[in-house]
C-alpha cells in the first residue's frame, strides 16, 4: 500500500503529464483506502470468530455440579459441638475420595475437620496432592465417594493460588478488585503482605501499573500482591496453595508471622484458613 504510487510511476511506460499524474493518483487512492481498511479489519474478524468459538465451547461443556452440602448444622467430629457458631466446624470432609478418573483417585478416604477461626496446615512434597486438596474444599474436582459439608452461615471462601493471576492495572486495583475500597482494610493487608517497602520503591507507589500479569513485578512481589488480594476479601474461609514458593526465607518468615502468627491478621479476624505448603520451615 505504501509503495504503490512509487512502483506505479517507476514502471510507467510513457511520460506522465500533470493530468496523467493526478488521474493515476486518484485511482490509487480509490483502491488503496478500501483495501487498507479491509486488511486492518482482518485481525478483528479473526479475533471475533475465535471468541465466538470459545464461547460456544464453554456453553457446550457439562454443567458444574457442586457436590458440597450446605447446612446450618455442620456435623462435628471427635466430639466437638456445633451449637456455638464461633467454635463449630466450617468444613467437614467425611470419607472423601477425589479424582478425575474413576478408579484412579488422587485423594482417598479423607477425613478432615476445619474449625472456625483455626489454621489448618497441609505439609507435603511437591506432587503429593496439596493443590488437589484445596480444589476439593472448593468443590472444583470430582468427588467419587464421601461427603463434604460446609456451614451455610459461612458461604464466602477466598482462594490464593500458587500461580498468581494479576490484571493489567495498578497494585491498588489488583488488591481491591471489585470490592468496595476500605482504606483501613487496605492498609492492613499491605502491612501483612510486606508490600510497604515495594510500593515506596515504585515510581507511582500503589498506583503503579504493573502490566499484563504483573510483568513489571518480581515473582515474590506478584505472589504477595495475590496474597494481599485474598486477605482483602471479606471471607469466612481462606485457602492458600503453596503461597511461599516464590519468597526468600526472610520474607517468608515475616509474612507468615504477620498473616498466620499468634497475633497475625487472620487470628485477629477469627477467620478460618487452610495453608498448603511444601516448606517444612513453617
Amino acid at each position: 500500500m505504501l509503495t504503490s504510487p512509487f512502483l506505479t510511476f517507476a514502471v510507467a511506460q510513457r511520460t506522465l503529464d500533470v493530468a496523467g499524474v493526478y488521474t493515476s493518483l486518484s485511482f490509487l487512492i480509490l483502491m488503496t483506502q478500501p483495501l487498507s481498511q479491509l486488511f486492518q479489519a482482518i485481525p478483528r474478524i479473526v479475533g471475533g470468530v475465535t471468541c465466538l468459538g470459545r464461547i460456544q465451547s464453554f456453553l457446550q461443556t457439562e454443567n458444574r455440579d457442586d457436590y458440597r452440602v450446605k447446612s446450618n448444622h455442620t456435623p462435628a467430629r471427635s466430639g466437638r459441638g456445633v451449637n456455638d457458631k464461633d467454635a463449630g466446624p466450617i468444613v467437614v470432609i467425611e470419607n472423601g475420595s477425589f479424582g478425575w478418573l474413576p478408579g484412579h483417585m488422587v485423594l482417598n478416604d479423607l477425613d478432615v475437620t476445619i474449625l472456625r477461626g483455626s489454621l489448618s496446615m497441609v505439609v507435603g512434597p511437591i506432587g503429593s496432592g496439596k493443590s488437589f486438596f484445596c480444589k476439593a474444599i472448593l468443590g472444583e474436582v470430582p468427588c467419587s465417594r464421601g461427603k463434604v459439608t460446609v456451614n451455610a452461615q459461612s458461604p464466602h471462601v477466598g482462594f490464593c493460588d500458587q500461580t498468581p493471576f494479576l490484571l493489567n492495572g495498578s497494585i491498588r486495583e489488583n488488591i481491591v478488585g471489585f470490592s468496595p475500597f476500605d482504606a483501613a482494610r487496605y492498609a492492613e493487608v499491605i502491612y501483612a503482605a510486606l508490600l510497604d517497602p515495594d510500593c515506596e520503591a515504585l515510581p507511582q507507589g500503589h498506583d503503579t501499573v504493573i502490566g499484563s500479569n504483573g510483568i513489571a513485578l518480581s515473582g515474590g512481589q506478584k505472589q504477595r500482591v495475590s496474597l494481599a488480594r485474598t486477605l482483602y476479601l471479606r471471607a469466612d474461609l481462606l485457602v492458600f496453595d503453596d503461597i511461599f514458593s516464590g519468597l526468600d526465607a526472610d520474607t517468608e518468615d515475616q509474612v507468615f508471622e504477620r498473616v498466620f502468627g499468634r497475633s497475625g491478621l487472620l487470628r485477629n479476624r477469627n477467620v478460618s484458613s487452610v495453608l498448603c505448603t511444601h516448606s517444612v520451615r513453617q
